[in-house]
């Protein structure tokens, strides 16, 4: 690296070193919201590759195998024109095996969904009104859309996906309508239809002809 470029590096990091990225208020919404921070919290990066490919064992080998390879290259320091075409061509190949962005959107809301279930937490769309709701282990909650669409990107973000990529309008529209087609919220098929029940701070009041009872929480009495 050459005095010019080395000194302008340092520049722009002396300059960007302590500088944070603005918060907005609905951001902070977002995090205010417990179930919804906890979500945050808990969301690991995903490799969308890897996932995409989880049912071929083929491409996972390769996915593996030119990984490896390149990390190797980029350990070289003075790379031969052979040993940069090598490189190119790899970074060529695992560029070709990513999934669309359409398709990170629906692996990231599946992932958010399955690791929901392990937090005894939940998130979808009640079909009717459209509104998007959110279950914090005792009841289900509405929640505006535009602190869903927040929240899904502020998810996508902490899976590895850019910031500001994830924040342009026709970006998080996409996502938010992919997450309304995939988290519908649906009664249970197994719920007896002469049942009443009552949300309680200790628990759900079911109230049949039989009897009446006080059930633990469940996720699955939407009502």
């Amino acid at each position: 690296m050459n005095t010019i470029n080395a000194e302008e590096v340092n520049r722009v990091f002396a300059a960007y070193k302590n500088q944070k990225r603005y918060i907005r208020d609905i951001l902070m919404q977002v995090h205010q919201t417990p179930t919804l921070e906890t979500m945050i919290v808990q969301t690991n990066p995903i490799d969308y590759t890897v996932i995409f490919w989880q049912d071929d064992e083929n491409a996972l080998k390769s996915i593996a195998k030119a990984r490896v390879e390149l990390g190797e290259l980029w350990k070289i320091k003075d790379k031969t024109k052979e040993l940069k075409k090598k490189i190119e061509e790899l970074e060529k190949l695992l560029y070709k095996l990513e999934p669309s962005e359409e398709i990170q959107d629906i692996i990231m809301i599946e992932e958010l969904l399955r690791y929901s279930d392990e937090w005894d937490l939940g998130i979808g769309i009640e079909p009717d009104s459209e509104m998007p709701y959110i279950y914090n282990s005792y009841y289900w909650v509405s929640i505006s859309k535009p602190l869903t669409k927040e929240f899904l990107s502020a998810v996508a973000t902490k899976t590895g996906r850019n910031y500001y990529d994830m924040r342009v309008e026709k970006v998080v529209n996409k996502l938010y309508d992919q997450f309304a087609s995939l988290c519908t919220l649906v009664p249970d098929l197994n719920e007896k239809k002469d049942e009443v029940k009552i949300n309680l701070q200790n628990g759900t009041f079911v109230i049949s002809k039989d009897k009446q009872e006080l059930r633990n929480f469940d996720k699955r009495d939407f009502f």
